[in-house]
């Protein structure tokens, strides 16, 4: 197992030129709301969490790995104590409750799971959603890998510059969650669409504050996250010995700056932090 692991690994890093977090993360087969999007196919982003304070939905989330979650800072700084946050994977409808891995229901399979966060994340120098608004945490125990639940593909630090550079040449990029659609009200089904990228300087018109390459910006009128969406993957196919890999490169940051443009934390710009959090909770927690 540890070989063929290692020969994944070694597959993955000649075809993208950089190594994956996790390399048992999703390849996607399937084409890809949200508003203006649609009800996303069932299972079809087995890497997105929901993120609740008790019973209360917060924001959405990416599983990395088996025992870590991406999302950003802004949603999990007002949630109190840690043991107040917990993680759902596996989630699709947030009101169709199907228990948890291993077990079922008449003939219902369980898909949804439960996690207690243990310990959260953010980066040090996050004051405010305009920078830096990104944070990982770490699940009390670990997940269990299914065909409904999956890590999201994130690239490592090898070849992060070369990434930057095709990341700003992608039109489109696509986004889920559950956030609120036209009827003003959070979807209770996971949603998803594809978002025009916008160039930082057009973005400024609307964000009023410095941007940088450590921001994405997408979106307009018709196509574009709101409120329930932070926290979210923002991401793109990358086909490659004819597999689609979905690769996150955005976390849902500030939606609302106008017109429909929304900000994304650029998280190829972190990934030697996230490196380095994930290397310091192995050694020292």
């Amino acid at each position: 197992m540890k070989y063929l692991t290692f020969c994944l690994l070694l597959a993955v890093y000649e075809i993208l030129g950089s190594e994956l977090l996790d390399p048992e993360c999703i390849i996607s087969q399937d084409k890809p709301r949200v508003a203006g999007g649609y009800d996303a196919k069932e299972n079809s982003a087995p890497w997105m969490v929901s993120l609740h304070n008790g019973d209360t939905f917060l924001c959405g989330g990416s599983l990395i790995s088996k025992v870590f979650v991406l999302t950003a800072a802004h949603c999990v700084l007002t949630t109190g104590q840690p043991q107040e946050l917990w993680a759902r994977v596996g989630e699709h409808n947030l009101n169709k409750y199907k228990g948890s891995i291993g077990g079922t229901f008449g003939w219902q399979q369980f898909q949804r799971s439960t996690y207690k966060v243990k310990y959260i994340y953010t980066h040090p120098r996050y004051t405010t959603i305009r920078a830096y608004d990104i944070a990982l945490l770490k699940l009390e125990r670990e997940v269990r890998y299914t065909a409904y639940i999956r890590p999201i593909c994130l690239l490592q630090n090898n070849g992060i510059e070369n990434w930057q550079e095709y990341l700003m040449k992608i039109k489109q990029l696509s986004v889920h969650g559950w956030g609120k659609t036209e009827n003003g009200l959070i979807s209770h089904v996971l949603q998803t669409t594809n978002l025009p990228q916008i160039n930082r300087s057009t973005c400024f018109k609307y964000t009023k504050y410095p941007l940088d390459e450590s921001h994405i910006c997408a979106g307009n009128l018709y196509r574009h996250v709101r409120f329930g969406d932070s926290g979210g993957p923002l991401g793109f196919q990358f086909k490659a010995n004819g597999f689609d890999y979905y690769i996150q490169c955005g976390i849902v940051s500030n939606g609302e700056p106008g017109m429909g443009v929304a900000v994304f934390t650029n998280v190829l710009s972190y990934a030697d932090w996230i490196v380095k959090v994930i290397k310091y909770d192995h050694e020292y927690m």
